[in-house]
């Protein structure tokens, strides 16, 4: 029991890392690749995207120097069937957007989610976001006096 839980721990980390990744380099279109065809991402309690098309007209749509790094922490599974595996985890934003492309860009911490994600097998038989939430934020002291 304890193998298959780390190695669903690590197939939920994996995607996850690799989602995020994709993210801070801009493949936007991989990025959504990530997700199920109905695939979800709530970003806020009063926003969820719906679909791989409302999901990549978010992230394509954000500022071209708006430079991000996201770390996945502490994934742990909370329950799993053959057909879905639910996780939660912390992801650490560091973000800047110095309105020209700048490298190294100039990042401060943005703050923490505590997220939660259903993985589901997609069309393919691949594993899947099925539903993402990263709505729980707690801004860094630094991020909230920067406004």
């Amino acid at each position: 029991m304890q193998e298959m839980m780390a190695s669903e721990a690590l197939l939920a980390t994996h995607l996850l890392a690799r989602l995020f990744q994709l993210h801070d380099r801009k493949d936007f279109e991989a990025e959504v690749a990530c997700f199920t065809d109905g695939g979800s991402w709530k970003l806020k309690s009063d926003l969820l995207l719906e679909g791989r098309a409302a999901i990549l007209g978010r992230v394509s749509g954000r500022s071209a120097t708006l430079e991000t790094i996201h770390v996945v922490s502490n994934v742990v599974v909370e329950s799993n069937a053959s057909e879905c595996l639910r996780a939660s985890f912390y992801l650490k934003v560091y973000a800047s957007d110095p309105g020209e492309v700048r490298r190294p860009a100039p990042l401060q911490a943005y703050g923490i989610v505590l997220g939660r994600v259903e993985i589901a097998r997609d069309a393919s038989e691949l594993w899947a976001i099925q539903l993402l939430d990263t709505s729980n934020w707690a801004m860094t002291a630094d991020a909230a006096k920067a406004g």
